[in-house]
């Protein structure tokens, strides 16, 4: 129970640091966890799926990890693709400190900073990417696409990665209404990766 709120600002919560690696073609990245960040003991499944299918995408340009946690996904894309700048954000201040020394230790750059969302983000980019809190509900969870899609450049990309039992075929729909297309390009053990572009 100790992540239940790991979707918000908890700087009262007991530290109990630990320390987890995964490795990207070949490099073996570093992760400092605590308690109160999501998956804090080791990288979780559907993030795992999400990154390996990123990884075969021909991303470039600039990405925003949206909820980074402590930063796996980003950095992973970091390592995986040769042309890729990231700004990476999370409402948790304890999930942003470790993101910024998971930067650090693994020798990597990224513009890691405090946000609620898109509310301190004012650039758009060519991808977003994010393993949205979907226990936060649809309505929140519909919203981001919706302000994702008013952050992206013509023809950005909007990944998402959920599982099919939490709702992935009404967030298919959502995204096709929106967006105007969402496709599902990887499925594995019950979570589903989506793809949504901006054709502004």
């Amino acid at each position: 129970m100790e992540n239940k709120h790991y979707f918000s600002n908890n700087d009262d919560m007991a530290s109990k640091p630990i320390e987890y690696q995964y490795t990207v073609q070949g490099k073996t990245l570093t992760f400092q966890s605590d308690l109160g960040v999501f998956s804090k003991d080791e990288l979780d499944f559907g993030s795992h799926v999400f990154i390996q299918t990123l990884l075969k995408e021909k991303l470039s340009g600039k990405g925003l990890d949206m909820g980074c946690g402590i930063g796996p996904i980003g950095l992973s894309m970091l390592v995986g693709h040769n042309d890729v700048e990231m700004d990476m954000v999370d409402i948790n201040n304890r999930a942003i400190r470790l993101c910024q020394s998971n930067v650090e230790r693994n020798n990597l750059k990224a513009n890691v900073f405090l946000s609620n969302g898109f509310e301190y983000i004012n650039k758009k980019y060519d991808f977003i990417i994010s393993n949205p809190p979907i226990r936060q509900g649809k309505g929140f969870l519909f919203q981001f696409y919706t302000d994702s899609k008013a952050h992206l450049k013509s023809d950005g990309c909007l990944y998402i990665v959920i599982r099919k039992q939490q709702g992935a075929a009404s967030s298919v729909k959502k995204l096709e209404e929106i967006f105007g297309n969402c496709s599902i390009i990887e499925k594995k053990a019950g979570y589903w990766i989506l793809k949504s572009i901006y054709e502004g």
